[in-house]
């Protein structure tokens, strides 16, 4: 047995530091601007410039969410994990920014309801509503997702809070409004308890609505 004087030495194992790990490259976002087409009018399509490490990239959004990469003319369609990547580049770009800026919100919107669509509000199944003062509460749900709806009776806004796998507070689309309004349009008989706060909302629903 080997005495603790004459115990072998072994050179110290070297482990990198925090500093000197490979650090991958991390997405950032540049700007957003709107699509247009050879006339000029806007196409309802989003824009992404952004850079990877030192790699120039753009990126596609339509209308309808169709998430794309621009690669030489062609548009190849993102992998869940690239949108995933692409919705962290945006929030931390809106989180920079000293002002709200509206595209990017509505981009970072369309990539987030591609990765967790949103419910089909004509499904709404109503729970309970009240009034509070200037707001009118609704809870129900839809495709097993619980939703909470929050009417601000002054100006007739209408927004709502999804409660899933990606909790989300954000304002009613003019599709959504409609398809809700059809779904209470049941509530609304005189044979309905709060029947007039459903009327209430349901019309609220229908306002400003192109």
């Amino acid at each position: 047995m080997l005495q603790p004087d004459t115990l072998p030495m072994y050179p110290p194992v070297s482990r990198p530091t925090p500093s000197a790990a490979r650090q991958l490259p991390r997405l950032t976002v540049s700007c957003v601007t709107e699509g247009r087409d050879r006339d000029g009018d806007l196409t309802g399509a989003l824009f992404i410039s952004a850079t990877l490490g030192n790699r120039a990239l753009s990126v596609r959004i339509a209308a309808d969410g169709r998430v794309s990469k621009l690669d030489r003319g062609q548009r190849q369609a993102l992998s869940e994990p690239a949108r995933k990547t692409l919705a962290g580049a945006l929030r931390r770009y809106l989180q920079a920014l000293p002002w709200i800026d509206e595209l990017a919100a509505t981009a970072l919107h369309r990539v987030t309801c591609s990765l967790y669509p949103s419910p089909d509000l004509t499904r709404f199944v109503a729970r309970r509503i009240a009034a509070a003062g200037e707001h009118l509460v609704l809870t129900g749900s839809a495709d097993g997702m619980t939703i909470d709806v929050v009417l601000l009776r002054g100006t007739q806004t209408l927004s709502a809070r999804f409660h899933g796998p990606h909790d989300s507070a954000r304002a009613l689309t003019g599709t959504e409004r409609v398809a809700l309004s059809r779904a209470l349009a049941t509530y609304v008989s005189g044979t309905c308890p709060q029947w007039s706060l459903y009327a209430e909302l349901v019309e609220a629903a229908r306002f400003d609505v192109h």
